[in-house]
């Protein structure tokens, strides 16, 4: 089968970022067995883009966009059909991934319907709706607004019923308020991990580490850094032992803060680090307050991977907490920091709480959170909506 996987981004653009990982990953799967080519949105320029009538054009696409679907990528709107018939002829499939290709995917069905999959990932209005619970008065007027937007472009979809293709099951029950039901599918991802460690740990031997990985340009993450900030960190100066909480990830300058009350307790952020192997291995605990988001989280099965107990909210351990699932890890739901603390000390404590954990996490990842089977489901559907 000749398959077309449309991304928003170039793939070499950020190696963590999400819909990245997922594209990678599929495409090393099927790769050997179907003839694939993924195309980056902006290599589908047009010739036009640099005149003035164009980016005229461009500007009222962009602002009837901004109306009418959910935020996209401005290069979106130079795709000329000529480009898209073009492509349509040569593919037997056309996957098009995530939500704000919105606009390019109601282009595309234009043409050729049944060639079409779209795999948004994530189903945003559940992002948004957990993000204004999360935020100020003025900011939740906007993210409701998105939401808004966001159930009406995919209100508009089931009327061409493409397949739609979500990580999460959550989310995909949400969604099938909206959509198709039976054009609705959930593939949970498998594990993205740079395997490449070095022989020097980037966290004090001698001390409980506990980590928390993140991009905190994402608002979800951001928002998990601020409440260990603001409230684990302060809370765990009671305990008489030497504890370094990590914030992993881009975003954020590196910097050593030690609690005010016990200097035993530090805090210590990164910054954008080459790999997040040597953390995972250094860490005793993985931590993941998320308060808001959606999908299946690669820094949890990194965490199942490298074999860490967790102690988790629902919404970082979304895809993975089910009732079955309940020996893999601790579920925090808490805005109170000593339930937090509660729960590290419990873990800090009980050696074989955490080892059973930890070994549970990890045959749980290798049963059911493995790319090749991610691969195999997209297949499935593939052929099965293939007429």
């Amino acid at each position: 089968m000749n398959i077309l996987f449309i991304s928003p981004i170039h793939i070499d653009e950020a190696s963590l970022n999400g819909t990245s990982l997922v594209i990678i990953n599929l495409y090393n799967e099927l790769s050997s067995r179907h003839d694939i080519k993924i195309i980056p949105l902006t290599s589908l320029q047009s010739p036009l883009s640099n005149t003035r009538q164009y980016r005229l054009f461009k500007l009222l696409a962009n602002l009837l966009s901004s109306i009418i679907f959910p935020k996209s990528y401005a290069s979106t709107t130079s795709i000329t059909f000529n480009s898209l018939s073009s492509i349509i002829h040569k593919y037997d499939k056309i996957v098009v991934f995530r939500e704000d290709m919105m606009v390019l995917l109601f282009r595309l069905a234009l043409n050729n319907t049944k060639k079409l999959v779209f795999y948004p990932i994530d189903f945003f209005p559940r992002l948004y709706q957990s993000l204004a619970r999360s935020s100020s008065p003025i900011h939740r007027i906007y993210y409701l607004s998105q939401t808004l937007k966001s159930l009406l472009s995919y209100k508009l979809l089931t009327a061409f019923r493409i397949p739609t293709i979500f990580v999460s099951s959550t989310d995909a029950q949400d969604a099938i308020k909206v959509l198709n039901a039976d054009r609705t599918y959930t593939i949970p991802n498998g594990l993205s991990i740079d395997p490449k460690a070095s022989d020097i740990s980037p966290l004090p031997r001698h001390t409980y580490n506990i980590l928390f990985s993140g991009d905190l340009r994402y608002k979800p993450n951001l928002q998990a850094y601020q409440f260990i900030r603001d409230h684990i960190f302060p809370c765990l100066s009671s305990f008489d032992a030497e504890i370094t909480i990590c914030i992993a990830g881009r975003g954020i300058e590196p910097k050593v803060t030690y609690n005010k009350a016990n200097h035993m307790i530090k805090l210590v952020t990164t910054g954008d680090v080459p790999s997040l192997t040597d953390y995972y291995l250094a860490a005793d605990l993985y931590l993941s307050p998320l308060f808001s988001g959606s999908g299946i989280k690669n820094k949890i099965l990194s965490a199942f991977y490298f074999g860490l107990p967790i102690l988790a909210t629902k919404e970082s351990l979304e895809g993975v907490n089910s009732a079955q699932n309940r020996l893999n890890y601790l579920e925090c739901n808490s805005r109170s920091a000593s339930d937090w603390c509660v729960a590290i000390q419990t873990l800090m404590t009980s050696p074989t709480l955490a080892s059973s954990l930890s070994e549970h996490g990890r045959v749980l990842l290798d049963k059911s959170y493995l790319w090749s089977q991610s691969a195999s489901h997209l297949e499935e559907i593939l052929y099965r909506n293939r007429k």
